[in-house]
């Protein structure tokens, strides 16, 4: 069927996997957004067959995006043998100089409309190809890229001077886009597109580095220009300042303010929501006034579900409290539209409550004790991953919640930044008593427990306090048979007498993530059959306690985060099903820890993290160079991916040279045929390189 379509539709269906939007393209970001490979490549298609080349080849080269000199000089050659490839170009991003190649691509490709250029220009970048080139085309839009990184160097000179110069015989220039702007092109590009012959809209983003304001100014001489589009975007708080300043310079000049237009942009998942909703044109229109009461209230029931729903995936998402803001601001809005719609919404809003604050658990307590119904809707409690554990609110509400909510199923943390100088505790925290009652009224529904922190009810949050430890019966657990999901902090002592445990408790448990725990509760946990464990999380130094429910149940388990500091924790001993193995280090385990006397048939990844630090800057490259040097993974046959989390790719080729990830990445993929990834999982893609010339 396939070979029947015309060619005309082959390109329209080509057209959405070649395409490269506009906003990408005109993207003037400090990492580019072509930074990051696909996994796709765009000439994929090419390769398809003989037709699909015909068609698809004309679309390749519509926007021809450039970041290397070897890309530039690969380019060149092809343009050279195929000129008519040339005249497809109709986008040029150029994020370099390059050195003679651009300019013979800009020879080459005469129907180039649309230019981006970078000036982000080392000394050791050549412009002088570019800057020749530059006057023989005539762009109708115009993208200029900066530095945040204040440059000085003469290919940089050569190049804004060349810009400057062409604005007056570029006739075709209708429109330009200005990066953040920095030294590198404030005190010169923006005062010279008043001559400008045909420009009519300037457009610049308002971000945290900021514009120079009275910069602008200087564009009230241009005869044609119309406009000044100032972007923003919507709640960004470090934009505030800059907005001030512009403006006080516009109350200072009103050309100005005639020309400037400051755009409100909406950012990240919520941009969608932003929509424009038209006014009724028919105020007195009833919907489904012809249907009967039950039909309405039917469809309205499912209206009110869909927008008052809970999605839990929002609990690990970053803009989690953006998305739960808009959530409970619907839910108010549909709870006062009319009777049937509080009625119909109640349930919905009760089975999937959210806590943000400690003052939020006070109402929510008791709309549950004036109305016992409201307790029966309840099957997951939400609260913020930032609360203050020991207010007074806190302490007295809680168990009075748990005390009326039977059929609550999960408890779960959000997150939520307060931006507080003392953050507060990001578990929500359990008194040993609010503990048990959970499991005694709602022990057979519970399945997840997510960030919950159990304390001694003696003690203080953290079980640290003045008076003697006491021991607690851990009955509770054995209350808690569908349990899958754990993750908390237990500083909690417990009595792990034979007679007072169970070995059939938490038959279910499939996942257990403990960030502080006493030791006792590792010992009650090996006393335990747990046939169903697969994951396990450890974020503390390992003890004997957490030594011996290894050597318990480490054959049940396939994925461990475990401290890796220690180099005599026998993990490949221990747990000789793994599959995924996680370390949590200063800087690089020791490589005794991969050492095994027996092959490990099952591990395929290795997880590297590193808590304390957020970028890759923090880490030592000696500590590095020797780790890569010495690791063995001869007893991992089954080894494909080792993942550091904060492994940084370069951005460009300038970094490229100097990056010791991409060389650690070449090293283990040589010796041991292993990807090094990065914390989203990416592993590096050699860039095409420039043939190194022969000596002689």
């Amino acid at each position: 069927m396939a070979e029947n379509l015309p060619n005309e539709l082959i390109g329209e269906i080509l057209q959405y996997v070649l395409h490269v939007p506009e906003e990408k393209f005109q993207d003037v970001s400090e990492v580019s957004p072509f930074s990051c490979p696909s996994h796709f490549p765009s000439a994929a298609v090419l390769a398809v067959c003989k037709r699909w080349m015909i068609v698809a080849t004309p679309l390749l080269y519509q926007v021809v995006i450039i970041r290397s000199k070897a890309q530039a000089q690969a380019l060149e050659r092809t343009l050279r043998g195929q000129k008519e490839f040339g005249t497809c170009i109709k986008k040029l991003r150029l994020e370099g100089g390059y050195g003679d190649a651009t300019r013979k691509i800009i020879l080459a490709s005469p129907n180039v409309s649309n230019l981006c250029i970078s000036l982000a220009i080392r000394s050791s970048d050549s412009t002088k190809g570019l800057c020749k080139a530059l006057a023989t085309i005539n762009p109708s839009c115009l993208v200029i890229c900066d530095s945040q990184k204040a440059l000085s160097n003469a290919s940089l000179s050569s190049l804004v001077s060349t810009l400057i110069g062409c604005f007056a015989i570029w006739t075709n220039m209708l429109r330009i886009h200005l990066s953040p702007v920095t030294s590198n092109c404030s005190e010169s590009i923006i005062p010279s597109l008043a001559n400008a012959t045909s420009l009519q809209i300037v457009t610049i983003p308002l971000s945290f580095l900021g514009i120079n304001p009275e910069s602008l100014s200087s564009l009230t001489t241009s005869k044609s220009l119309k406009a000044i589009q100032i972007f923003s975007h919507l709640g960004n708080k470090s934009e505030e300042e800059d907005s001030d300043r512009l403006n006080d310079t516009m109350r200072r000049h009103p050309d100005l303010a005639a020309l400037v237009s400051i755009v409100k942009r909406a950012h990240g998942p919520l941009s969608d929501a932003i929509i424009n909703i038209a006014a009724p044109t028919d105020p007195s229109f009833f919907p489904m006034a012809h249907a009967s009461p039950e039909v309405r209230e039917l469809v309205w029931n499912r209206i009110i579900q869909l927008a008052t729903d809970f999605d839990f995936c929002w609990c690990r998402s970053s803009d989690c409290e953006e998305q739960i803001a808009l959530l409970n601001s619907t839910r108010s809005s549909i709870s006062v539209v009319s009777k049937t719609f509080q009625r119909l919404a109640l349930p919905y809003i009760y089975s999937h409550p959210i806590l943000m604050e400690n003052s939020s658990m006070k109402p929510f307590a008791l709309a549950l004790e004036r109305n016992p119904l409201l307790g029966g809707y309840v099957q997951s409690i939400m609260y913020a991953t930032q609360f203050w554990s020991d207010s007074y609110e806190y302490r007295q509400y809680l168990p009075r919640i748990l005390q009326r909510t039977p059929r609550v199923s999960r408890i779960c943390g959000v997150h939520s930044d307060f931006g507080y100088i003392w953050a507060p505790s990001e578990f929500l925290s359990f008194s040993w008593a609010d503990f048990e009652t959970l499991a005694k009224i709602a022990g057979r529904n519970v399945i997840s427990l997510d960030k919950i922190a159990v304390y001694d009810d003696s003690d203080d949050v953290y079980g640290v306090g003045d008076v003697d430890e006491q021991l607690q019966s851990p009955a509770a657990f054995g209350l808690l048979g569908n349990l899958r999901l754990l993750e908390c902090d237990m500083a909690v002592a417990f009595n792990v007498e034979a007679s007072l445990i169970s070995h059939d408790w938490l038959a279910n448990l499939e996942s257990l993530n403990v960030s502080y725990c006493n030791p006792s509760f590792f010992d009650v946990l090996s006393c335990l059959d747990l046939n169903s464990l697969r994951e396990v999380v450890i974020k503390f130094e390992c003890s004997q306690s957490i030594r011996g429910f290894l050597r318990v149940h480490g054959n049940k388990i396939q994925a461990l985060y475990v401290d890796g500091n220690s180099n005599d924790l026998s993990v490949l001993a221990f747990c000789p099903r793994l599959t995924t193995l996680s370390l949590r280090v200063y800087q690089f385990p020791d490589p005794k820890i991969f050492l095994s006397n027996h092959p490990q048939p099952f591990i395929t990844k290795i997880v590297i993290a590193h808590p304390d630090f957020t970028t890759s800057s923090s880490i030592n490259t000696s500590s590095g160079n020797a780790f890569f040097s010495s690791v063995d993974f001869s007893a991992l046959p089954a080894l494909r991916e080792l993942q550091i989390i904060v492994c940084q790719w370069p951005c460009n080729e300038y970094d490229i040279e100097r990056s010791v990830w991409v060389q650690w990445s070449s090293d283990l993929a040589k010796k041991w045929k292993i990807r090094l990834t990065d914390g989203e999982g990416r592993h590096w893609r050699p860039r095409l390189a420039t043939p190194k010339r022969s000596k002689g």
